[in-house]
């Protein structure tokens, strides 16, 4: 498959950044320049919006964030960088390696909060989460720097973000651990397993009570849940790249392409190849 969409990777050790990386613009600073192309990254991204509005171009949609808010990039998410002007923001980069060493329900919550592309928050919640955003920007700024102390920050920040989610996102939730192993497993494996059965299975659990939990989640039903991962995906490769449509379809799992073409069309309304057309 010859995908055209570039990854701009920051070497962390060499820029001398021990895998951490931080951005802040005032108001009336200079932004930037934006990149019009679009590209992944070898790192995480959570961007604090104080003030302002910004653009965001995420996979296949965009949308305008208005502050307060976070913008979330997880690794390799295909994404543009747009204009920061006439906007007070802090943006924080790290690598995977940042992260090592978080036991399994810091790693929930990390997982939690790069499900999601954005948050909208309250004055409150940006007052809260400011605290230790600060204190992160301090540390960063000392000579003698110690990225542990920023590491211990950095998981506070993600455990309160993830909290923020779980609170509007999971509601009412059931088994939340149930769901989270489940958005694991989907992530791993959409590509080569497209049933309930198979999820089910893995969870040790039936599909009637997988489907109970997700929906008590305040999502519709696990098979949409897949589907609607398989859809991003196609999309993703027939806007980003110049593959055949067969080879979308052999690379997502489908038996054959006319499948592989149904499929889309019956959530878009359109075949892949006139999705791409439309969106050259």
């Amino acid at each position: 498959m010859n995908i055209k969409i570039p990854q701009y990777d920051i070497d962390f050790t060499k820029e001398g950044q021990d895998h951490f990386f931080l951005y802040c613009k005032d108001l009336k600073e200079p932004s930037r320049p934006a990149s019009t192309s679009p590209h992944r990254h070898n790192y995480y991204c959570l961007s604090f919006l104080y003030e302002g509005q910004v653009p965001d171009f995420v996979d296949v949609t965009y949308d305008l964030i208005h502050a307060p808010a976070i913008l979330i990039l997880n690794v390799e998410q295909i994404h543009i960088h747009t204009d920061l002007k006439d906007c007070k923001i802090v943006s924080m980069a790290f690598s995977p390696e940042f992260l090592y060493g978080q036991d399994k329900k810091l790693r929930l919550h990390t997982e939690t909060v790069f499900t999601q592309t954005s948050l909208k928050l309250s004055d409150g919640n940006m007052d809260d989460l400011d605290q230790y955003i600060k204190l992160i920007i301090q540390n960063y700024k000392m000579p003698d720097k110690d990225p542990e102390v920023i590491k211990c920050l950095l998981d506070i920040l993600l455990i309160k973000c993830a909290k923020l989610i779980e609170n509007s996102d999971l509601k009412d939730a059931g088994n939340k651990d149930v769901f989270k192993d489940f958005q694991k497993l989907l992530k791993k494996h959409y590509r080569d397993n497209h049933q309930v059965k198979f999820y089910a299975d893995a969870l040790n659990i039936t599909p009637a009570v997988l489907t109970q939990t997700v929906k008590k989640a305040g999502c519709n039903t696990p098979k949409e849940m897949i589907d609607q991962r398989l859809l991003i995906e196609a999309k993703r490769l027939l806007y980003w790249s110049d593959v055949t449509v067969k080879e979308v379809a052999w690379e997502l799992g489908f038996e054959t392409d006319s499948y592989f073409n149904r499929f889309f069309k019956k959530f878009t309304g359109k075949t892949p190849q006139a999705f791409r057309i439309e969106m050259l």
